[in-house]
């Protein structure tokens, strides 16, 4: 089986940077770090071809 391709959108790696740096704001730069890691962990875990995900249920607008 082949993986899916997971693109990460631009507006991701920016929202995940702006909440990092709060938290090491905060005073918790290893969190911080921590954060970083598991959220671009679970972006390529989405490829996963062994966890079915559900389908999105958001409807596109014009």
């Amino acid at each position: 089986m082949a993986q899916r391709k997971v693109t990460i959108f631009d507006k991701a790696v920016e929202e995940v940077s702006y909440v990092a740096y709060f938290i090491e704001a905060e005073g918790f730069p290893l969190a911080a770090k921590n954060f970083v890691e598991k959220a671009f962990a679970f972006f390529v875990s989405l490829s996963d071809t062994r966890v079915k995900q559900r389908p999105c249920s958001y409807k596109f607008w014009k």
